[in-house]
C-alpha cells in the first residue's frame, strides 16, 4: 500500500485526527481528575446536572444521557458509582422516573473539576475567530452524526409498510 492510498480517504484522516485529539485531552483529563478522586465521565455528568438545572430541564438519567451523549446504561451505571462514592442522590419522582441531585461532596467535586487546564491548554493555541470557527464546523459536523446515529436499522416497521400507497 502507497503512501498516496493512505492520504486518500480525507474524511478518515480528519476522523482520526479528531479522534487522536480527543484521546489526548482526555487522558490529560484522566490525570488532572485522579487527584480528586473522580473521572472525566463523572465529571461531565456533574457538569450535566448543574447545566440541567441552570437551563430549567429535569435532572433526569435521560437528560443526563442526551447532554453527555451516553447511553443510559452507561449513564446509569455511572450514576450508581457516583451515589456510592457520595457524590450524588438519586430519588424516584411521579412515574419512577428517577432524579439525580449532587450532594454537598458532588458540589466540591463539581467546582474543583471546572479548572479544566488541559482542555484550556490546548485550546489556548486558538485566536477567537479561529475557536469560533471551529465550534461552527464541530456543531455542524454534530448535527449530521446525530442524523447519522439516528438513522432507522433494518426495514421500515410493518405498519409503515402497509400504510404506503401501491
Amino acid at each position: 500500500m502507497g503512501k498516496a492510498e493512505f492520504r486518500s480517504d480525507k474524511d478518515y484522516n480528519t476522523w482520526m485526527l479528531l479522534s487522536q485529539i480527543y484521546k489526548l485531552v482526555h487522558k490529560a483529563r484522566v490525570q488532572e481528575l485522579c487527584k480528586y478522586d473522580i473521572t472525566p465521565e463523572q465529571a461531565g455528568i456533574l457538569f450535566s446536572i448543574k447545566a440541567a438545572e441552570a437551563f430549567g430541564y429535569d435532572q433526569t438519567l435521560t437528560t443526563i444521557s442526551r447532554f453527555t451523549v451516553l447511553e443510559p446504561h452507561s449513564v446509569s451505571e455511572i450514576l450508581s458509582r457516583m451515589e456510592k462514592n457520595g457524590l450524588i442522590e438519586k430519588t424516584k419522582g411521579t412515574r419512577n422516573v428517577l432524579s439525580v441531585s449532587i450532594t454537598e461532596q458532588g458540589q466540591r467535586a463539581y467546582e474543583l473539576s471546572t479548572k479544566r487546564e488541559p482542555m484550556h491548554n490546548v485550546m489556548s493555541c486558538l485566536s477567537e475567530v479561529e475557536r469560533r470557527h471551529l465550534d461552527s464546523l464541530l456543531k455542524k459536523l454534530l448535527r449530521v452524526a446525530i442524523r447519522e446515529t439516528t438513522k432507522p436499522i433494518g426495514p421500515p416497521p410493518v405498519s409503515d409498510i402497509l400504510s404506503e400507497p401501491e
